[in-house]
């Protein structure tokens, strides 16, 4: 999801394709408690956009 869980993502033998998506890291939020909660659920709608319309599961 963010660039850094890249780097130690674990490799599934026998997979046949790896999917990265980068996303912005919420935790590096600042503000208020809002603000900051408000840049969390931004990333969690952009998570489920892409999901939806990348991944075909629903």
């Amino acid at each position: 999801m963010c660039d850094n869980a890249r780097k130690i993502c674990p490799v599934f033998p026998g997979a046949k394709q790896m999917i990265h998506q980068s996303f912005e890291d919420p935790s590096s939020a600042n503000g208020t408690k809002e603000e900051t909660l408000e840049v969390y659920r931004k990333v969690r709608d952009q998570i489920k956009r892409w999901i939806l319309e990348n991944l075909n599961i629903f």
